[in-house]
Parts: C-alpha cells; structure tokens; sequence
C-alpha cells in the first residue's frame, strides 16, 4: 500500500508530543529547596518538561544530562520517558525505543508510551513491533486516526491485505472526515484490483472542497502504476483545469498518455512544460518524435540548449526524416564535442554516409572522421 510512513510519523510527531506532556505524568516545577545555605536543589525533571513542552529540546536533553542517574529518589522512569520525546525529536528511532523501553520497565504502562514505541518501530519499518506496541496501547490507539492508519500499513507490508483492509474500513467509518485515511483507503482499493469502485470513490474523494493537488496526483499516480492509465488520465485532466500551468502535473499526465500509448498528447503536454522548464525540450522533442511528428520535433530540438544532447537528439531525428545529407554535414560539430566515442552515433552516421554513396572511411569507426 502506498502509504508515506515519513508523512504520517511527522504529523503525528507533533500533537504526539503535546499530549505526552499532558498525559503521562509530568510534575510542575517543584519550588526550590534549600540544599546547604546558598544553594538550591534543581527539580530537573520538572525543569526539561517545561523546556519540551515549549519546544526547546537541546536545552531540555542538556538538563537532563546533568541528573544524578544514581540518586535513588530521582525519577528514572519519567527521565527515560523524556529523553524518547527528545530522541523522536532528533529523529532518533532506536533512541526512542531504548529510552521508552526502559522507561516501560520502570512501571510507565500510559497508552502515549506504547504509541510512541510504535511510532518509531514504524518508522524503522519493524512493523510486527508496530502492531505489538499498538495493542499495548489497547483502546487508545483505536481512537488515534494516525495509529489506525500505522496498523493497517504494517499488515499490509506483512501480507496480511485482508487485516489492512479490515483496520482502513473501520477507520474511515470512525473518521469519515480523515481525508488521509480516505485516500490510503482509495489507494488499497487499486492495489487490490478493485478498479471500478476505487473510481468511485477517488472521484468523490477529489470531488471535495479540501481535496489537494498532491491528493489528485496521489490518486492518480495509483492508478497509473497499476496499469489503469485511462482513470488516471481523467483525475489529472480535471486538476489540470483549475492548475493549466502546473509543471508536475503537466509531466504526470503526460506519462498517463504514454501509459496509454497516446505520445502526441503527452508530447503537447511537455512542449507546455518546456516553457517552464528549457530542459524538457530534448522530451517533447523525443515524444514528437514517437507520434509521427518529426518537423515539429526538429524544431524544437533546434531550440535545445545543451549542445550535446542536440546533436545526439538532431542526428536521429534527420535520419528519420530521410534528410541524410544534413546528418552527415553533423560529423565536425560531433567530433568537436568529442560524441563520436559513442558507437551508436558513429553507426548512425556512417549510415547516413551510405545513402548518400560516399563508402569510403578515412578511419575506423569511433576512432576518428568519415570522409
């Protein structure tokens, strides 16, 4: 299933951490207490949390890197469970486990804990650990639209499609406004083969009001890479109206039209790009030249910038055009960018040499001239 564990850990990365400060216990900041005279005892539990919760993770992890880890008073279950929020943070995920582990032994059995143990298995694609922290977390992670969807994408990387669809169905029933579960859901749709109601369904998902560019290109992209271009050509040529000068788009559907064996639409489509992006021309010039349409694509390779990927481009593209006296006119200006190494192109023009009856070779070929 075609789902973005990066997207998904990161959205859920930041309400994850809102709540953990909320939910797992952490303290206020203890009043300072005399410890000798002229000195105070730092709550240093208490101080990270704040420090966390207001977004400053380096400074929290250097408070904590001055607790005494022996004082047997100091709260090490509530250290560890700290410093996994700062280790998710830094992108951390095996730091994250080895803290929240221990912080597990220590008696930490919150739901939040199990959730963000099964984040970073997630993350780091160990996706038995996933489900096996995600029951640890029991009802809660049912209730979490980002859970639900971490569960159905690691049965789904096991094999178990009947499990991931069962979690997405019900997913979408809790949260019938989760437009990422919506869409996950369209995409295990065409992976499993169902075509016809993953149609329906895109089409009323991309239909709304909240529906995304990224969403219509996501959808797409599914159906192309499935082999059903024709929906994925629909889906683009709609988002296409309201976007006409978008260049991703314009490249997608582009490539639905070659799926589709239509090289002459894609070739239109990347000509509009080329405007955007000078580098595209040698591409539509290809894609003109797939379609039949050679003096438009000797136009616009004479457009190309790149002086070697012209010729190489123009040299074909003569021969196709059965203009063989100007390919063979090509062979200074190849030599001089040094592109008679390339055999293919030494073959190409010493063909364009024989329709034009001049046999004789002044040197091996790729080694020099033809006369």
């Amino acid at each position: 299933m075609s789902m973005c564990s990066g997207r998904l850990a990161r959205w859920w990365l930041a309400a994850s951490l809102a709540t953990a400060l909320v939910g797992v216990g952490f303290a206020p900041p203890a009043t300072a207490a005399p410890k000798k005279k002229g000195q105070v005892k730092i709550d240093r539990i208490a101080l990270a949390s704040i420090l966390i919760r207001d977004g400053h993770f380096d400074r929290a992890a250097r408070v904590l890197s001055k607790a005494n880890l022996k004082d047997p008073k100091f709260d090490r279950a509530q250290y560890h469970v700290l410093m996994g929020i700062i280790a998710s943070k830094r992108k951390d995920q095996r730091g994250v486990i080895r803290h929240l582990e221990q912080a597990i032994k220590r008696g930490k059995r919150q739901p939040l804990i199990f959730m963000l143990l099964a984040q970073a298995h997630f993350r780091l694609k160990n996706y038995r650990a996933t489900l096996k922290a995600l029951d640890r977390a029991g009802p809660k992670a049912r209730k979490d639209p980002m859970a639900v969807m971490f569960r159905a994408h690691s049965y789904w990387r096991l094999g178990r499609k009947a499990f991931a669809w069962k979690t997405l169905d019900d997913g979408v029933k809790r949260f019938p406004f989760h437009r990422e579960m919506r869409r996950q859901r369209i995409l295990l749709l065409i992976e499993l083969g169902l075509y016809q109601q993953a149609a329906g369904e895109g089409r009323m998902f991309l239909a709304s009001r909240k529906a995304t560019l990224d969403d219509h290109l996501t959808v797409a992209e599914a159906f192309r890479r499935s082999g059903q271009p024709k929906p994925a050509v629909l889906i683009l040529e709609g988002a296409l109206l309201r976007r006409p000068f978008d260049k991703t788009l314009l490249l997608r559907l582009a490539h639905a039209y070659v799926n589709d064996e239509k090289p002459l639409s894609a070739a239109t489509l990347v000509h509009r790009a080329a405007y955007i992006d000078t580098k595209l021309r040698v591409e539509a010039a290809e894609l003109y030249r797939r379609a039949g349409k050679t003096t438009l694509a000797l136009m616009l390779n004479a457009q190309v910038l790149d002086q070697r990927a012209k010729l190489k481009q123009r040299l074909g593209l003569l021969i196709e055009a059965r203009r063989f006296e100007e390919a063979a006119s090509l062979e200074r200006r190849l030599s001089r960018l040094g592109l008679l190494k390339d055999q293919q192109l030494v073959y190409a023009l010493a063909y364009s040499y024989f329709r034009i009856g001049r046999f004789r070779l002044v040197a091996p070929i790729g080694e020099g001239g033809m006369a």
